[in-house]
């Protein structure tokens, strides 16, 4: 009896220990995003409008419920949610077999009018040379007014052959030019 007594015991420590099942989605995220803990984040540059439902996936099946709060009460349809410049949360659900998991949801906006490049340092690249982003700096004019400098700019070039070369600065869907030498 003493036995048996201790099995039991053994036996609901060991259920009481594991604690209650936990569901963790296989979230596929856009470009851009990233996910830690319960939380995912990401920056986007000119975007009004973001559609949750067409970015994030949930590779496992499971179904995803995006809520304006934490409150859990004003889910979002199917469709694109407004952003604005600056921060925007969100609250997502994911349920799969009775089990659900909550992530909060931040997006940081950037709304921009234009950006402007400096150059801080003059500089004469080798053939297949990198650019060198410490040369430039570029300052973005946001729709408030207010000027901030971005390090987030997308530049696309060929260095491959000596000469004036273009470099493409993109970043918000603007898209400036400058040129560097190449020996």
């Amino acid at each position: 009896m003493k036995r048996f007594a201790a099995v039991i015991f053994a036996i609901m420590i060991l259920l009481c220990s594991c604690g209650a099942a936990e569901y963790r989605p296989m979230i596929v995220l856009p470009d851009g995003f990233s996910a830690k803990d319960d939380v995912i984040s990401g920056k986007l540059v000119n975007v009004y409008y973001f559609e949750p439902y067409e970015s994030i996936e949930c590779a496992d099946g499971g179904k995803m419920t995006l809520f304006k709060d934490a409150t859990l009460s004003d889910y979002l349809e199917e469709g694109a949610v407004e952003l604005f410049d600056g921060e925007n949360d969100f609250v997502l659900v994911f349920e799969k077999d009775g089990l659900s998991a909550t992530y909060e949801l931040h997006i940081f906006c950037v709304m921009i009018l234009d950006f402007s490049i400096e150059t801080v340092k003059d500089k004469t690249y080798a053939r297949g040379e990198e650019f060198d982003r410490d040369s430039i700096v570029v300052t973005a004019k946001k729709e408030s007014g207010e000027h901030v400098v971005v390090a987030d700019y997308a530049l696309e070039y060929d260095f491959d052959a000596p000469g004036e070369r273009r470099v493409d600065v993109s970043y918000g869907g603007i898209v400036h030019s400058l040129y560097v030498n190449v020996k």
